[in-house]
């Protein structure tokens, strides 16, 4: 696990090395150690550092673009994405491409999240077309299509993610959001499947007890009501809202008010 490193980075760090490619690696190293454990401000801080030490490095600044869309930053991710796609051009080989295709990637993603998803759509499938077999494409070309109302496409992307990896976390937990959100029994079991996975992040675990929560009320409404059901979603909500940062803070302006009428929680979990 990441956090195994931390103790090993800190000591390289106290080194305090001189050559500035060894400073590069040792602050890419510690970023992306932040983004495992979810220290987001450790990971931008660390990224950026990177960048300092070398602006035209791709590696970090895909890790300070990945580190600002954690925390909310869209549009400064994308200006770190641009720089990364300019010191790409001219490289070449399959790493070279990698990483443009995860470039494109993180694009996608930040454009969903500003619901940009006409452009969002197309980093994906930029992505996809340098990397057909890059899952996180997939699930975030999934998400911007459920946004636009294309479920059926959506849930196609996903399914085709989840047929190689059937315990991928991100796919299967954007399935189970689109099924609670189509009102599909399966929600529940689809969630269950994410909440005990011990792969899973904090965050992901977080949104996932809240999505089951929802889904287990939703039958509670639509069946015969069971006590013990319904115990359950009050524990695992309130076990999401401990686990989803976001949650803490905006679940009763947000998140709760929308129970009642039905609507999709998704400005709260996924932000």
């Amino acid at each position: 696990p990441a956090y195994h490193a931390e103790p090993y980075l800190q000591r390289a760090h106290q080194a305090q090395p001189a050559d500035r490619i060894v400073r590069r690696r040792l602050f890419c190293a510690t970023a992306e150690a932040a983004l495992a454990t979810e220290d987001y401000k450790k990971a931008v801080s660390s990224a950026a550092a990177a960048v300092r030490e070398d602006a035209n490095e791709p590696k970090a600044l895909i890790l300070l673009a990945d580190a600002r869309i954690r925390v909310a930053e869209y549009e400064a991710a994308l200006r770190a994405l641009s720089s990364a796609q300019d010191a790409l051009a001219n490289r070449q080989g399959p790493e070279a491409v990698r990483r443009l295709a995860v470039t494109h990637t993180l694009r996608a993603q930040a454009q969903e999240r500003l619901r940009q998803y006409p452009k969002a759509l197309e980093e994906a499938q930029r992505a996809l077309e340098l990397d057909p077999h890059l899952a996180a494409a997939r699930v975030v070309r999934a998400t911007a299509m459920q946004q636009r109302g294309r479920d059926y496409d959506a849930q196609m992307e996903l399914q085709q993610v989840l047929s190689k990896d059937p315990d991928h976390v991100a796919a299967k937990l954007q399935l189970g959001y689109l099924q609670l959100s189509a009102n599909d029994f399966r929600a529940v079991g689809t969630l269950e499947a994410v909440v005990n996975n011990p792969s899973a992040s904090r965050s992901t675990l977080g949104a996932a007890k809240v999505y089951l929560a929802l889904a287990l009320r939703a039958e509670d409404r639509t069946g015969m009501p069971n006590p013990s059901r319904r115990d359950r979603a009050e524990q695992v909500l309130k076990e999401g809202i401990s686990l989803h940062k976001n949650l803490q803070v905006i679940w009763r302006e947000e998140l709760e008010q929308s129970l009642p009428r039905g609507e999709r929680p998704v400005a709260a979990v996924q932000r």
